[in-house]
């Protein structure tokens, strides 16, 4: 399982802000959900999938990131744990 954040350009909105998704891949198939968060592109790091900076948004949106990556993985672990 591989789980990343994407920034969703095709729907920047007015202010430039760009939604940033959860893709969750397995076997090849992916998923992706929205996180109802946007960023402007100048401070996405497309390299590690994450807000870049020091500010309190950006601490505050990369913990958010963080918990949700979490949750999906122990969710993955639950599944695979039932089906063997």
């Amino acid at each position: 399982m591989q789980i990343s954040f994407q920034l969703k350009k095709s729907k920047t909105n007015k202010k430039g802000l760009t939604p940033i998704v959860l893709r969750i891949t397995i076997d090849g198939k992916r998923v992706e959900l929205a996180t109802h968060r946007r960023i402007s592109p100048n401070n996405w790091d497309n390299t590690k999938g994450r807000p870049f900076g020091n500010t309190d948004e950006i601490i505050i949106l990369n913990n958010y990131h963080d918990s949700l990556k979490t949750k999906a993985q122990r969710q993955y672990n639950i599944v695979e744990s039932l089906g063997n």
